[in-house]
Protein backbone atom coordinates (compact mmCIF):
# COMPACT_ATOMS: atom_id res chain seq x y z
CA UNK A 1 0.00 0.00 0.00
CA UNK A 2 1.25 3.58 0.28
CA UNK A 3 1.36 6.39 2.35
CA UNK A 4 -1.31 8.63 3.50
CA UNK A 5 -4.98 9.25 3.57
CA UNK A 6 -8.38 7.61 4.85
CA UNK A 7 -10.34 4.86 3.58
CA UNK A 8 -13.47 4.46 4.83
CA UNK A 9 -16.02 1.04 5.09
CA UNK A 10 -14.33 -0.67 2.82
CA UNK A 11 -15.80 -4.34 2.55
CA UNK A 12 -13.75 -6.90 0.53
CA UNK A 13 -14.13 -10.34 -0.65
CA UNK A 14 -11.86 -13.55 -1.32
CA UNK A 15 -8.92 -12.73 -2.75
CA UNK A 16 -5.03 -14.25 -1.64
CA UNK A 17 -5.23 -11.17 0.55
CA UNK A 18 -7.92 -8.91 1.80
CA UNK A 19 -5.65 -5.72 2.74
CA UNK A 20 -1.70 -6.02 2.00
CA UNK A 21 0.58 -3.50 3.14
CA UNK A 22 4.28 -4.05 2.97
CA UNK A 23 7.12 -1.42 3.68
CA UNK A 24 4.69 0.94 4.16
CA UNK A 25 1.11 2.68 5.62
CA UNK A 26 2.65 5.66 7.42
CA UNK A 27 -0.30 7.98 7.64
CA UNK A 28 -2.70 5.30 6.18
CA UNK A 29 -5.97 5.14 8.22
CA UNK A 30 -9.07 2.81 7.36
CA UNK A 31 -12.21 3.25 9.01
CA UNK A 32 -14.71 0.12 9.44
CA UNK A 33 -12.66 -1.80 7.40
CA UNK A 34 -14.49 -5.20 7.45
CA UNK A 35 -12.55 -8.19 5.67
CA UNK A 36 -14.19 -11.77 4.43
CA UNK A 37 -13.01 -14.61 2.57
CA UNK A 38 -9.46 -14.54 2.10
CA UNK A 39 -6.79 -16.24 2.51
CA UNK A 40 -4.90 -13.82 4.31
CA UNK A 41 -7.26 -11.84 5.89
CA UNK A 42 -4.74 -8.24 6.79
CA UNK A 43 -1.17 -8.88 5.74
CA UNK A 44 1.08 -6.28 7.28
CA UNK A 45 4.85 -6.81 6.53
CA UNK A 46 7.72 -4.82 7.40
CA UNK A 47 10.66 -6.68 5.56
CA UNK A 48 12.56 -3.78 5.20
CA UNK A 49 10.79 -0.42 6.22
CA UNK A 50 8.36 0.54 9.11
CA UNK A 51 5.11 -0.57 8.62
CA UNK A 52 2.70 1.98 10.59
CA UNK A 53 -0.57 2.29 9.71
CA UNK A 54 -4.18 2.65 11.42
CA UNK A 55 -7.59 0.54 11.73
CA UNK A 56 -10.38 1.92 13.31
CA UNK A 57 -13.43 -0.58 13.85
CA UNK A 58 -11.49 -3.51 12.02
CA UNK A 59 -13.89 -6.70 11.25
CA UNK A 60 -11.94 -9.85 9.87
CA UNK A 61 -13.93 -12.90 9.07
CA UNK A 62 -13.64 -16.72 7.88
CA UNK A 63 -9.94 -16.09 5.79
CA UNK A 64 -8.52 -19.48 5.13
CA UNK A 65 -5.20 -18.80 6.78
CA UNK A 66 -3.97 -16.20 9.19
CA UNK A 67 -6.76 -13.21 9.71
CA UNK A 68 -4.29 -10.70 10.90
CA UNK A 69 -0.64 -11.38 10.02
CA UNK A 70 2.54 -9.50 10.96
CA UNK A 71 5.22 -10.03 9.53
CA UNK A 72 9.01 -8.77 9.12
CA UNK A 73 12.23 -7.74 10.60
CA UNK A 74 11.32 -3.30 10.50
CA UNK A 75 9.55 -1.38 12.53
CA UNK A 76 5.88 -2.99 12.90
CA UNK A 77 3.60 -0.30 14.54
CA UNK A 78 0.11 -0.52 13.47
CA UNK A 79 -2.86 1.16 15.95
CA UNK A 80 -5.61 -0.47 16.20
CA UNK A 81 -8.76 0.93 17.77
CA UNK A 82 -12.45 0.64 18.21
CA UNK A 83 -13.95 -2.16 17.83
CA UNK A 84 -11.30 -5.47 16.55
CA UNK A 85 -13.78 -8.40 16.20
CA UNK A 86 -11.88 -12.14 14.18
CA UNK A 87 -14.42 -14.37 13.75
CA UNK A 88 -13.90 -18.26 11.80
CA UNK A 89 -16.91 -20.48 12.95
CA UNK A 90 -18.05 -21.78 9.48
CA UNK A 91 -16.68 -24.91 8.27
CA UNK A 92 -12.74 -25.76 8.52
CA UNK A 93 -11.43 -23.33 10.74
CA UNK A 94 -8.13 -20.77 9.40
CA UNK A 95 -5.41 -21.54 11.30
CA UNK A 96 -4.67 -18.50 13.08
CA UNK A 97 -6.82 -15.33 14.31
CA UNK A 98 -3.79 -12.96 15.28
CA UNK A 99 -0.42 -14.31 14.27
CA UNK A 100 2.89 -12.58 14.27
CA UNK A 101 6.42 -14.09 12.81
CA UNK A 102 9.16 -11.66 13.03
CA UNK A 103 12.02 -10.33 14.87
CA UNK A 104 10.97 -7.31 15.34
CA UNK A 105 8.42 -6.21 18.22
CA UNK A 106 5.44 -4.37 17.59
CA UNK A 107 6.03 -1.16 18.95
CA UNK A 108 2.12 -0.96 20.18
CA UNK A 109 0.76 -3.29 21.93
CA UNK A 110 -1.78 -5.76 20.29
CA UNK A 111 -5.15 -4.41 22.87
CA UNK A 112 -8.86 -5.29 22.47
CA UNK A 113 -9.25 -7.79 20.22
CA UNK A 114 -12.10 -10.18 20.29
CA UNK A 115 -10.98 -13.72 18.55
CA UNK A 116 -13.73 -16.20 18.05
CA UNK A 117 -12.86 -19.43 16.19
CA UNK A 118 -9.90 -20.46 14.32
CA UNK A 119 -7.61 -23.23 14.86
CA UNK A 120 -4.56 -21.06 16.78
CA UNK A 121 -6.42 -17.78 18.25
CA UNK A 122 -2.98 -16.21 19.02
CA UNK A 123 0.12 -17.26 17.14
CA UNK A 124 3.13 -15.49 18.55
CA UNK A 125 6.32 -16.69 16.56
CA UNK A 126 9.95 -15.28 16.02
CA UNK A 127 11.90 -13.28 18.66
CA UNK A 128 9.83 -10.14 18.86
CA UNK A 129 9.11 -8.80 22.28
CA UNK A 130 5.40 -8.13 21.38
CA UNK A 131 2.87 -7.12 24.06
CA UNK A 132 -0.89 -8.66 23.92
CA UNK A 133 -3.58 -7.15 26.30
CA UNK A 134 -6.94 -6.77 27.10
CA UNK A 135 -7.95 -9.30 24.47
CA UNK A 136 -10.74 -12.05 24.30
CA UNK A 137 -9.41 -15.66 22.81
CA UNK A 138 -11.97 -18.28 22.38
CA UNK A 139 -13.27 -21.16 20.70
CA UNK A 140 -10.53 -22.29 19.08
CA UNK A 141 -10.59 -25.49 18.13
CA UNK A 142 -6.40 -26.19 19.41
CA UNK A 143 -5.32 -23.63 21.11
CA UNK A 144 -5.92 -20.00 22.44
CA UNK A 145 -2.56 -18.94 22.79
CA UNK A 146 0.56 -21.09 20.85
CA UNK A 147 3.74 -18.92 21.60
CA UNK A 148 6.94 -20.36 20.48
CA UNK A 149 8.55 -17.19 20.71
CA UNK A 150 12.55 -16.51 21.69
CA UNK A 151 12.06 -13.11 22.49
CA UNK A 152 10.19 -12.25 25.44
CA UNK A 153 6.42 -11.30 24.72
CA UNK A 154 3.84 -10.36 27.11
CA UNK A 155 0.44 -11.72 27.45
CA UNK A 156 -1.44 -10.01 29.92
CA UNK A 157 -4.84 -9.04 30.94
CA UNK A 158 -6.69 -11.33 28.63
CA UNK A 159 -9.33 -13.94 29.19
CA UNK A 160 -8.92 -17.19 27.30
CA UNK A 161 -11.88 -19.29 26.89
CA UNK A 162 -13.45 -21.89 25.95
CA UNK A 163 -10.06 -23.42 23.55
CA UNK A 164 -8.97 -26.86 22.35
CA UNK A 165 -10.42 -30.45 22.31
CA UNK A 166 -9.62 -34.10 23.53
CA UNK A 167 -7.06 -34.33 20.92
CA UNK A 168 -5.13 -30.64 21.71
CA UNK A 169 -2.09 -29.73 22.89
CA UNK A 170 -2.62 -26.99 25.97
CA UNK A 171 -5.83 -25.94 25.46
CA UNK A 172 -5.69 -22.74 26.53
CA UNK A 173 -1.73 -21.80 26.57
CA UNK A 174 0.91 -23.69 24.55
CA UNK A 175 4.17 -22.25 24.97
CA UNK A 176 7.54 -23.73 24.19
CA UNK A 177 9.35 -19.92 24.31
CA UNK A 178 10.39 -17.15 26.80
CA UNK A 179 8.33 -14.56 27.87
CA UNK A 180 5.36 -13.65 30.33
CA UNK A 181 1.76 -14.49 31.45
CA UNK A 182 0.31 -11.90 33.81
CA UNK A 183 -3.05 -11.69 34.71
CA UNK A 184 -4.92 -13.76 32.52
CA UNK A 185 -8.70 -15.49 32.76
CA UNK A 186 -7.75 -18.91 31.83
CA UNK A 187 -11.12 -21.18 32.23
CA UNK A 188 -13.27 -23.61 30.71
CA UNK A 189 -9.59 -25.29 27.97
CA UNK A 190 -9.41 -28.49 26.92
CA UNK A 191 -6.62 -30.76 25.99
CA UNK A 192 -5.53 -34.09 26.26
CA UNK A 193 -2.66 -32.52 28.84
CA UNK A 194 -2.27 -28.94 29.58
CA UNK A 195 -6.16 -28.19 29.43
CA UNK A 196 -5.12 -24.60 30.75
CA UNK A 197 -1.14 -24.11 29.90
CA UNK A 198 1.09 -26.43 28.97
CA UNK A 199 4.85 -25.71 28.85
CA UNK A 200 7.55 -27.49 27.18
CA UNK A 201 11.02 -26.40 27.13
CA UNK A 202 10.16 -23.20 27.90
CA UNK A 203 11.50 -20.18 30.08
CA UNK A 204 8.31 -18.21 31.34
CA UNK A 205 7.04 -16.46 34.06
CA UNK A 206 3.32 -17.20 35.31
CA UNK A 207 2.23 -14.83 37.17
CA UNK A 208 -1.40 -13.48 39.11
CA UNK A 209 -3.71 -15.62 36.62
CA UNK A 210 -6.67 -17.17 37.25
CA UNK A 211 -6.65 -20.66 36.16
CA UNK A 212 -9.69 -22.11 36.71
CA UNK A 213 -12.62 -25.38 35.53
CA UNK A 214 -10.11 -26.66 32.72
CA UNK A 215 -9.94 -29.99 31.73
CA UNK A 216 -7.99 -33.06 30.34
CA UNK A 217 -8.77 -35.94 28.76
CA UNK A 218 -5.88 -38.40 27.17
CA UNK A 219 -7.59 -41.62 26.99
CA UNK A 220 -5.79 -43.71 29.10
CA UNK A 221 -2.25 -43.09 27.75
CA UNK A 222 -1.00 -40.00 30.01
CA UNK A 223 -0.29 -36.83 31.32
CA UNK A 224 -2.76 -34.53 34.10
CA UNK A 225 -1.67 -31.32 34.71
CA UNK A 226 -5.21 -29.70 33.47
CA UNK A 227 -4.09 -26.59 35.08
CA UNK A 228 -0.88 -26.43 34.17
CA UNK A 229 1.49 -29.42 32.33
CA UNK A 230 5.03 -28.78 33.15
CA UNK A 231 7.49 -31.13 30.83
CA UNK A 232 11.26 -30.93 28.90
CA UNK A 233 13.97 -28.02 30.47
CA UNK A 234 14.04 -24.42 30.79
CA UNK A 235 13.22 -22.54 33.55
CA UNK A 236 9.82 -21.89 34.56
CA UNK A 237 8.08 -19.54 37.61
CA UNK A 238 4.92 -20.36 38.68
CA UNK A 239 3.78 -17.20 41.26
CA UNK A 240 0.52 -15.85 43.08
CA UNK A 241 -1.63 -17.94 40.82
CA UNK A 242 -4.91 -19.59 41.52
CA UNK A 243 -4.94 -22.95 40.30
CA UNK A 244 -8.51 -23.97 41.45
CA UNK A 245 -11.44 -26.21 40.45
CA UNK A 246 -9.52 -28.24 37.29
CA UNK A 247 -10.44 -31.41 35.97
CA UNK A 248 -8.45 -35.24 34.54
CA UNK A 249 -10.87 -36.96 33.49
CA UNK A 250 -8.63 -40.51 32.78
CA UNK A 251 -8.20 -43.04 35.69
CA UNK A 252 -4.25 -42.59 35.12
CA UNK A 253 -4.06 -38.70 35.12
CA UNK A 254 -2.28 -37.24 38.18
CA UNK A 255 -2.05 -33.52 38.66
CA UNK A 256 -5.06 -31.99 38.12
CA UNK A 257 -4.15 -28.77 39.30
CA UNK A 258 -0.17 -28.96 37.96
CA UNK A 259 1.48 -31.49 36.87
CA UNK A 260 5.77 -31.71 36.64
CA UNK A 261 7.32 -33.90 34.49
CA UNK A 262 11.22 -31.73 33.78
CA UNK A 263 14.00 -33.46 32.70
CA UNK A 264 16.24 -30.45 33.45
CA UNK A 265 16.00 -26.71 34.44
CA UNK A 266 14.62 -25.35 37.25
CA UNK A 267 10.75 -25.05 38.35
CA UNK A 268 9.86 -22.26 41.18
CA UNK A 269 6.21 -22.52 42.54
CA UNK A 270 5.56 -19.28 45.04
CA UNK A 271 2.49 -18.12 46.85
CA UNK A 272 -0.39 -19.70 44.56
CA UNK A 273 -3.25 -21.21 45.81
CA UNK A 274 -4.20 -24.89 44.29
CA UNK A 275 -7.47 -26.43 45.90
CA UNK A 276 -10.43 -28.53 44.61
CA UNK A 277 -8.52 -30.35 41.68
CA UNK A 278 -9.54 -33.61 41.12
CA UNK A 279 -7.73 -36.42 38.49
CA UNK A 280 -8.50 -39.98 38.18
CA UNK A 281 -6.12 -40.77 41.35
CA UNK A 282 -6.89 -38.10 43.73
CA UNK A 283 -3.59 -39.59 45.71
CA UNK A 284 -2.01 -35.85 44.51
CA UNK A 285 -5.00 -34.72 42.86
CA UNK A 286 -3.58 -30.60 43.27
CA UNK A 287 0.41 -31.02 42.15
CA UNK A 288 2.15 -34.28 41.25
Amino acid sequence: GSAGGTINYLTTYFGLDGINITNNGAGLIFNNLDVNYSQEGVYLNASSSAVSPTFNNLSIRENTSSHLYLLGNSTMSPTFTGNLTITDTQGSNGSYGIRTSASNSATNPISGFTVTGTDQALYLHGSSNTIVQNSVFRQASSNGVYHISNGNPIIQNNIVVNNGSNLSTGGGFRITGNGFVLSNLIRDNRSNYGGGINLSNSSVTIENNLIIENYSNSNGACCGGSGIYVSGSGNQSIINNTIVNNTSADILNEGAGVKIEKSSGTLTMTDNIIWGNTDGTSAAADVY
